[in-house]
């Protein structure tokens, strides 16, 4: 329910309406028929659609659904990023498959395995992750992020927040051990941004 929010730009609890019989919004349709590849049928359909009760849809399994098959794409796993505190950038080389309408808006995304909780308010702890390196980061964006100082180099993952004058990298995390990372000009650490998360998966659905 989280993930479906995120893409309808709503709330879970929304979601929750929509599953025990309320009609989402026209733009909540819009944003989910683009993001997914389908119709407002799909959604809206009183027998398989989203706005079926759970009592009647849900649970009538003598009567025949048709589901609208999604296609994926094989993309590169790049490695091992650290959700909580910095790590070294551990390199896989494998591969693996996601939704082709995540690989539709980058074809140059690539898949990370993350680990830690520093997310945790936004995404599972340990999820596997689509990565824009194209997508130019706002701020609320979720980035991965190369942390170079002097000859190290650690990746982590972050949200992304830019002022005038200070790069933040801030946990969203329910862990209140994990502080902001700020850096400025005067700063000894610098940091180059590798992409911008663009989709999630839980690891236990993709193994």
């Amino acid at each position: 329910q989280d993930g479906l929010a995120r893409l309808a730009e709503v709330s879970p609890s929304s979601v929750t309406g929509w599953m025990q019989g309320s009609m989402p919004g026209k733009k909540a349709r819009a944003n989910l028929c683009e993001a997914l590849g389908i119709t407002e049928d799909d959604i809206l359909s009183e027998r398989s659609g989203m706005a079926a009760k759970r009592e009647s849809g849900f649970r009538n399994f003598n009567s025949p659904v048709s589901y609208a098959v999604v296609g994926s794409v094989e993309v590169p796993v790049l490695g091992k990023v650290h959700a909580g505190e910095p790590l070294d950038h551990d390199e896989v080389e494998d591969t693996t498959r996601i939704p082709d309408f995540v690989y539709a808006k980058d074809p140059d995304v690539f898949m990370i395995h993350s680990e830690g909780d520093c997310v945790n308010k936004l995404f599972g702890e340990n999820d596997d992750f689509a990565v824009s390196p194209n997508t130019k980061p706002k701020n609320g964006s979720v980035v991965v992020a190369k942390l170079m100082k002097a000859d190290e180099e650690e990746y982590i993952i972050r949200q992304y927040f830019r002022t005038a004058q200070t790069l933040i990298l801030s946990p969203c995390s329910y862990n209140p051990e994990h502080k902001d990372i700020i850096i400025t000009a005067d700063s000894d650490m610098s940091a180059e941004i590798s992409g911008v998360i663009i989709w999630n998966q839980a690891r236990r659905l993709m193994d």
